[in-house]
């Protein structure tokens, strides 16, 4: 019993440490985006160029495509209730459409662009650029809002920009 309330003591201590440590590199960065939409489905609401981290979330409706960076590598993105899944056959790129999806993709290096409305996303990581491009809509009411490294949220541009991350 001792020994087991010793170990707990020793991560207790431990976990805060390695985390500070972790953070404190300076290069990573955040995103959270809550319900973005927008106006069609030709403009990408979210655009992560070369990310390289932990990125979840979920879609109402439209298009994700991602392009794999390291296909070598052991990572594979997991996207659920697709209806539709292609793989481009001249590079690593997948593309899934449907209703209520939900995606993860965490290690390796990805380019991710989401389409579409009622896009959730939660994003820690690295990305390559130092950057990211968002674009709300121009003509709904709600178009969802945004933070980048913890900032207070705002409303999604109505113009695409790429705003920076991390750093």
């Amino acid at each position: 019993m001792r020994r087991l309330l010793v170990l707990c003591a020793l991560c207790a201590l431990a976990l805060p440490a390695s985390a500070l440590a972790y953070t404190s590199g300076g290069a990573d960065g955040t995103l959270v985006v809550r319900n973005g939409s927008s106006d069609d489905f030709s403009t990408p609401v979210v655009r992560l160029v070369a990310f390289h981290g932990a990125i979840f979330g979920q879609i109402d409706g439209g298009r994700i495509v991602i392009d794999d960076l390291t296909p070598n590598d052991t990572y594979v993105p997991v996207v659920t209730n697709y209806t539709v899944h292609l793989i481009l056959s001249d590079s690593m790129k997948q593309v899934w459409r449907g209703q209520n999806m939900r995606f993860r993709v965490d290690g390796g290096r990805y380019t991710i662009s989401l389409y579409g409305v009622g896009i959730d996303l939660n994003a820690v990581g690295q990305p390559a650029a130092g950057k990211v491009w968002l674009q709300g809509s121009a003509t709904l009411p709600a178009d969802g809002k945004y933070s980048i490294d913890g900032a207070d949220f705002r409303s999604l541009p109505a113009v695409g920009a790429w705003l920076p991350i991390g750093g």
